[in-house]
Order: C-alpha cells, then structure tokens, then sequence
C-alpha cells in the first residue's frame, strides 16, 4: 500500500511539473526575441516527463493487478512462473472473496494451472479420502502434498470465467497419461455440486463426459447418485459424481502395491480411471487442474474473447 501511494505522489509531482512546463512554453509567444533554442530544450522536457509518467503509471497498474488474483492464471500473467503456493482471491458469494492458499503448476501445457486435488504417496492412511459431505464442501488435506481443495472453492473457480480441466494420471509403472475437457465446472451446494464436463482430448481415455457429466456429487454420507440399491460412494470408498456408479474414481481407497488378492479380480473401490486401466489396476498418482479456458485460448494464438 505504502508503494502505491508512494507512485500515486510521484505522478502527481510528474504532471504538476509537466504542466509548468508547458505554460513557460506556451508564454514564449508573448516574448518578440528568438528563443527557438529554449523552445526546443522545453519540449525535450516535456517529452521526459511524458515518458515518465507513463512509466509509472504502468508500475502502478502492474502492482494494482498482483494484489488480488482470482486463480493462478492470473498468478501467472502477474509474472510469477515457478510452480509453488500462492494466495487468490476468487470472485463468489459463497466464499464471500476471502483468500485461498492453492498450489499453482506453472509447467504444465504453458502453465497458469490451478491445482484443486492430488493423489500420491504421503504416508496417509487408505482411506483417507473416504470423508464425509462436510469435508469435500470445505476442503482437506495440505496443498502441497495430497488435498482436495473443497467443492465451495472449485465452484467459485468454475464459475467466475469459463473453465477447462486437466487430469494428469500416472500408473504404477511409471507412464504417466492425461485427459484434458475444455468445458468444466460445477453448481453450488444446493444443486449437489452437480458436475458439466465435456470435449475430452488426451491419451489416457475419456472416462468422464459419458457417465459422470451432469450427475450430483456424493459422499458416503450424502446420497445423490442414480443407483437404486446402494450408495456409490460408500461401496466403492470414495466421493464422486457418482451415476450408476462409475469410470473414474479419483477419492478412492489408495492402494499400495503389492495389492490384496481378491476373487473377481477387481479393484473399483481404488484410485480407478477405467478408460485406461480398468477397473483391475490402481493409479498412485493423479493431479486435477483447473485454468480459464480464455487463457487456453490465447496460448493457442487466438484473442481471448474467443471463447
């Protein structure tokens, strides 16, 4: 605050002198004798002060922007491009613009992503992921390691521009996969978070547009799935946009290798993108990204408008 004002007085000072400037010049006229040197030299002033109001104007306009991002696109346009932990401000009545500490991938596919779940090796227990309805509204876990980053806070993301998501997948071989949807976001709480996501590109499979669009999100305490005999979520150890039940089951149990042995072979109450693996192979490791699809856009060569 102390550096804005501190700008705000030296542009004021630039244009007070500015304007002097000019009236010494313009009083020239009234003077009958040649001062055609001393005009020259005014107008070289007036340029230098010109240059340096619009200098510090940008400076202003430059931290104006970086104190309050909205998503680490915004981070990223700031001219912050190392990937780490950074505070935002996104636009929502549900969150009623309070601050957010999220972890922002500036390497990925041009960076500007904004980080709302991983899955990996963190010493946690299996089901750790296996919470209640409250817990995914707000959130858990540490943004530099393994979290969900809370349904409120992905619904004001999603809902201030319009969003694209990215699934990174990694295997228990090490292969690594992505699916990548240009349109997501999700409703508010009274609409159960329901989920719209759709136009997948990538190589790990489309295991999201075909059952998961446009179905409510479950917990093992919150029922909203179209299954008629039990609760997706408690079934499968998990919390989802669960239909009858599903392709990816990204909040599963995790599952060390080796894997307990099991009769049907199957695996669905794990870390599951079926597209890829089936239903008989875990992941280990699995990071889901949000960035404003104008920024996708404007990475592409097109105007940002064009959306």
């Amino acid at each position: 605050m102390f550096q804005r004002i501190t700008l705000v007085l030296k542009l004021n000072i630039l244009l007070l002198s500015l304007l002097l400037g000019m009236s010494l010049v313009s009083g020239i006229e009234n003077i009958n004798c040649d001062h055609s040197e001393k005009f020259i030299s005014y107008l070289d002033v007036a340029e230098d002060m010109i240059s340096k109001v619009k200098f510090h104007f940008h400076l202003l306009s430059a931290i104006s922007k970086n104190c309050r991002p909205m998503d680490c696109a915004d981070v990223l346009s700031n001219g912050h491009n190392k990937s780490g932990i950074y505070t935002i401000w996104s636009k929502s009545r549900v969150i009623e613009d309070k601050s957010l500490d999220v972890y922002c991938d500036m390497d990925t596919d041009g960076g500007g992503w904004t980080v709302i779940q991983r899955r990996g090796d963190f010493n946690r227990s299996e089901d750790y992921f296996f919470k209640d309805w409250t817990s995914y509204k707000k959130g858990f876990g540490n943004v530099d390691k393994d979290f969900w980053l809370g349904n409120d806070n992905i619904f004001a993301l999603t809902n201030q521009r319009y969003s694209s998501i990215r699934f990174d997948l990694q295997a228990t071989d090490g292969e690594k996969r992505y699916a990548h949807y240009d349109s997501f976001w999700i409703d508010d709480e009274n609409n159960n978070y329901t989920l719209h996501i759709k136009d997948y590109i990538g190589d790990a499979g489309d295991s999201m547009s075909e059952v998961h669009h446009n179905y409510q999100f479950s917990t093992k305490d919150r029922d909203n799935d179209q299954n008629n005999e039990f609760n997706c979520a408690v079934k499968f150890k998990g919390a989802w946009w669960y239909s009858n039940c599903h392709l990816a089951n990204l909040n599963g149990l995790y599952m060390r290798e080796p894997l307990p042995k099991r009769e049907s072979g199957l695996y669905s109450d794990g870390i599951n993108w079926a597209k890829w693996k089936g239903h008989r192979e875990v992941l280990p490791a699995t990071e889901m990204k949000v960035r404003p699809r104008s920024f996708e856009k404007t990475l592409k060569g097109f105007p940002p408008f064009q959306i």
